[in-house]
């Protein structure tokens, strides 16, 4: 959720600082390439920013299912 919205990022970890999971502002905030590590040395888990190929893969789950209804 929020790969390029720290916004996003900011308000739906923010929920979860009922469990002691917290983020680093800075971190939050700068550019993730290809993933990036968000969370607090506090935070009891890890909280990470991976980059993901989403037109990628739909498109190739379109292309198998035109070659599987050929």
């Amino acid at each position: 959720i929020g790969e390029n919205d720290h916004w996003l990022r900011q308000h739906c970890c923010a929920v979860l600082s009922a469990f002691g999971i917290t983020i680093d502002t800075e971190k939050n905030q700068a550019p993730v390439h290809p993933c990036g590590a968000i969370h607090t040395d506090q935070s009891p888990t890890k909280v990470l920013v991976i980059r993901t190929q989403e037109e990628l893969e739909i498109a190739l789950q379109a292309q198998a299912c035109l070659k599987n209804s050929a």
